[in-house]
């Protein structure tokens, strides 16, 4: 494989990303569950990709140049792919998680298909009987060039490429998956947000002292439950747990009968979690001061059709309550509280004021012999990104080839992370796949708050609340 022409300059967010890859970091993982009327061969799934190539969005890699990173056209094009047999889905998914691409000469994207065990549990399994061949699909690729949004576009048409062959039907590769949209939009939306925190002093010191002020003030949930660095290596671990269709669909009646969004109700789930683990371990404060941070899709702010805008385009709300010990006995007040200041945020320029601050020290972390240290301890205590329901945008049906379960995953092994929960809804089932820092939190305890987790969306789901 070779590289041709330059593309364009990647921006610093694209940089940013790269720099993190080079210390394995911010790698994106997605992994599709296919059952199939036919044997899925791996000639039906080479011509899949390659379709999938010429459909012109990963035809690119990148290559320094002049002191600055491009993005390049491949002269030839041979997918990254392997079938793998005899290994564990999440084996595959953390190898993927930490194995680096080949930046120069692309691609930078690769795919793994791993046969089901023959009494491996299979999701949907009323399905086995018209398509009894099951597959693990992984997708993975450098977060410079993809985020959730993008990863989940091309996820959906992999699954119709693959479905289509099966069936016989002629793929049109004149469509195209996207568009890229220029940095000038966001780097529009950034302006306005500085401009507006430049002019307004009080304005200024407010957020900063949202956004940064406890940035100093390590997660008391490391302090309660610590991890000796020196006896686990800094890696990445899987969990993962699944809510069935009449629990998901009393979960999100719930929160509608009291005016929360799903993700206001998990994230007060998630902060309720940490108070009671915070007690089980001794610490009884009255209030407990807890940051948490979720991913932001910047789409949402463009001018531009939204819908089509490929790319990585991800900020992020880092929301910190002062919550109370008695958290629970007033459960959906605390998530109302939590989903009106989410939304008003969400609605003017905050996610940017965020970037704006960052900002501020974008030289420090563009500067890789301080990268690492200025990263810190963890002061945010739990990280969600929810793609939300994802029904729309990847169905999942098929004539001859059916996904019924999808996972997404992403490294989080950086020295300030501690746990990361990846949400969605695919055919009506919640879904949580937690990472999780070997080297900030033992398995125990991130599978002790999971479980706790959905013990708590059940009580929900069936109570009506939490006492």
């Amino acid at each position: 494989m070779s590289c041709g022409g330059w593309v364009r300059v990647c921006t610093d967010a694209e940089e940013y990303h790269e720099r993190c890859h080079q210390r394995g970091w911010n790698m994106t993982c997605y992994g599709l569950d296919l059952a199939t009327a036919h044997p899925l061969t791996l000639p039906l799934l080479q011509k899949a990709l390659e379709h999938l190539y010429r459909f012109r969005y990963y035809d690119c890699a990148s290559k320094g140049m002049k002191g600055k990173l491009w993005f390049r056209e491949l002269d030839t094009f041979s997918p990254d792919l392997e079938v793998l047999k005899g290994v564990k889905f999440k084996t595959a998914m953390l190898s993927l998680a930490h194995s680096k691409y080949n930046v120069e000469d692309g691609p930078l994207w690769r795919v793994r298909l791993l046969p089901f065990y023959e009494d491996e549990e299979k999701s949907m399994p009323e399905m086995q009987k018209d398509f009894p061949y099951y597959y693990h699909l992984i997708f993975a690729a450098h977060h410079s060039i993809v985020d959730g949004f993008t990863n989940v576009k091309i996820c959906n048409l992999l699954h119709k490429l693959i479905d289509d062959l099966m069936s016989g039907i002629p793929i049109n590769d004149s469509n195209q998956l996207g568009c890229i949209i220029s940095e000038n939009e966001i780097k529009r939306l950034l302006k306005r947000a500085k401009c507006e925190l430049t002019e307004n002093p009080e304005l200024l010191h407010n957020v900063s002292e949202d956004i940064l002020g406890s940035g100093k003030r390590v997660s008391q949930l490391m302090k309660a439950y610590p991890v000796e660095e020196d006896a686990v290596p800094n890696s990445n671990m899987i969990l993962i747990e699944d809510l069935n269709k009449d629990i998901t669909k009393l979960f999100i009646a719930a929160c509608k009968n009291n005016s929360v969004s799903i993700h206001s109700a998990l994230s007060t789930i998630f902060n309720c979690v940490v108070i009671q683990m915070l007690k089980s371990a001794g610490i009884n404060d009255e209030f407990y001061n807890i940051r948490s941070s979720h991913d932001i899709n910047y789409r949402r702010y463009s001018e531009d059709n939204s819908s089509c805008i490929l790319g990585c385009h991800v900020g992020a709300l880092r929301p910190n309550f002062l919550l109370s010990k008695d958290t629970e006995e007033h459960f959906w007040d605390v998530a109302r509280n939590f989903h009106n200041d989410f939304h008003t945020k969400l609605e003017s320029n905050y996610p940017f004021f965020e970037t704006v601050l960052e900002d501020l020290k974008r030289d420090e972390i563009m500067d890789s012999s301080k990268f690492g240290h200025v990263l810190g301890l963890p002061w945010i205590t739990f990280y969600i990104t929810n793609m939300g329901n994802l029904a729309t945008v990847l169905p999942g049906e098929g004539t001859n080839v059916q996904i019924v379960q999808f996972r997404r995953f992403g490294t989080v092994h950086k020295p300030n992370m501690i746990i990361c929960n990846f949400v969605h809804t695919f055919r009506g089932r919640l879904s949580i796949t937690t990472g999780y820092n070997t080297q900030r939190i033992n398995k125990e305890t991130a599978q002790k708050i999971l479980d706790q987790v959905f013990v708590r969306v059940k009580q929900v789901s069936y109570h009506g609340g939490l006492v």
